[in-house]
């Protein structure tokens, strides 16, 4: 899907990062369309869902450029894991590439005509704002799950009142 994306919308991401990245029926003629972008591909070897030869293999091959971890097995913390969950790694940023960590090179990664920004010298501070001025809640008009979760509450409490009622009467029967 990454992949996907990328080729669909190329001026759109400074950086891809398909991790066990299936991409289709893409041809080597629209993967070559990502020769200019900032790529790091994560993959296992015992992927049995998306088979790294077919994928992140031909898409290193097509962009020699591009930064190419590939795991044998995904195992973390004496845990062994499918070999499609490769993005374990990647969300505990684990894959280093000349001493820069994944979410590093990501950070660093900007579109050609973005400025870089020192991140510890900005040159444009701003100030947070004062927020809601104490008004209370901000209301968002949301109320999606708000009614699920009330009726969960209510359904619970009559459980537990109703519990609650049950075994005083056996307990005032057995007294």
């Amino acid at each position: 899907m990454t992949v996907n994306m990328a080729i669909a919308n190329p001026d759109l991401f400074a950086a891809i990062v398909p991790i066990c990245g299936a991409y289709g029926s893409s041809t080597d003629e629209e993967l070559l369309t990502l020769k200019d972008n900032n790529i790091w591909l994560v993959h296992a070897m015992n992927d049995t869902s998306v088979d790294p030869t077919e994928t992140s293999d031909r898409l290193h091959a097509l962009i020699p450029s591009s930064i190419y971890t590939v795991y044998d097995t995904v195992t973390v913390d004496g845990i062994d894991y499918p070999g499609h969950w490769s993005w374990i790694y990647v969300a505990r940023n684990m894959p280093t590439y000349n001493g820069q960590s994944i979410f590093q090179w990501m950070a660093s990664q900007t579109l050609a005509d973005d400025p870089v920004t020192d991140v510890e010298n900005p040159s444009d501070t701003q100030t947070p704002s004062e927020g809601n001025q104490g008004q209370g809640i901000v209301q968002t008009g949301d109320t999606t799950m708000t009614y699920p979760y009330l009726a969960l509450m209510v359904a619970a409490f009559a459980g537990m009142a109703g519990y609650v009622v049950v075994r005083r009467q056996r307990k005032e029967e057995n007294c």
